[in-house]
């Protein structure tokens, strides 16, 4: 039961991540009629996503995950790891600046990236997951602070 790669080299699929990230980072265009003209308008950058990142390869999140952990993906690993912490990078980022509405973060977090709001079931501390879960508990906290004195202003 072989099953066929969507990407035949790593070059190839890095050459498709960056262009995800170079539409993502032009924007939507939105047309404005003025004195009887047509305008056309770049707006904000389109938001980075891995649902995003895996349409735009042409497929669905699970076999995105595939070639980032799936023996016999090997030479996939770093450059899907490299393109989903962007997107990682992205989220926090604008979460902390209140950009991005913190739980609509805190959820693409916990789905896309493992990121958990509780300790392991295991009732284990001090493991790594514990610190990411303060962390990003803190991050999240900042962000809702500053969303709301964004809101207030």
């Amino acid at each position: 039961m072989s099953s066929s790669k969507a990407f035949k080299t790593p070059e190839e699929m890095q050459e498709a991540i960056d262009a995800y990230f170079a539409k993502c980072d032009a924007g939507r265009k939105r047309k404005y009629v003025s004195q009887g003209r047509i305008l056309e308008i770049a707006d904000s950058a389109i938001p980075y996503t891995v649902a995003g990142l895996a349409l735009c390869l042409g497929v669905d999140v699970r076999t995105l995950n595939n070639y980032e952990t799936k023996k016999g993906y090997e030479e996939f690993f770093p450059i899907v790891r490299a393109a989903k912490l962007r997107v990682l990078q992205c989220l926090e980022e604008r979460g902390l600046t209140g950009e991005y509405n913190a739980n609509i973060v805190k959820f693409q977090l916990s789905c896309n990236f493992g990121y958990k709001e509780a300790a392991k079931e295991d009732g284990t501390d001090g493991s790594s997951d514990s610190e990411r879960n303060e962390v990003l508990e803190r991050n999240l906290q900042i962000a809702k602070e500053q969303q709301e004195k964004s809101k207030g202003q």
